[in-house]
């Protein structure tokens, strides 16, 4: 794997599969649910998803490779 590819963050992965629903989708799975119309999760649901995101972006694949050469973490296949 070259270096470019270790440094993505599992965010871009996510967007790329499943698109970026996961981080601007609504917590209750509403179409019509927005800032003018929300839904009763909407306000607490706003600051999960951002926190995933901040997450998720700053969670590289070299950060997962490196924990599991050091057998800090595993992954079951």
């Amino acid at each position: 794997m070259d270096q470019k590819n270790l440094n993505t963050s599992i965010a871009d992965i996510v967007k790329e599969i499943d698109g970026d629903k996961l981080f601007s989708g609504c917590g209750l799975g509403l179409d019509q649910c927005s800032e003018l119309h929300p839904c009763p999760l909407h306000d607490q649901f706003k600051n999960i998803r951002q926190d995933l995101r901040i997450m998720l972006e700053t969670s590289k694949i070299q950060m997962f490779v490196d924990n599991l050469d050091l057998q800090l973490t595993h992954l079951k296949t």
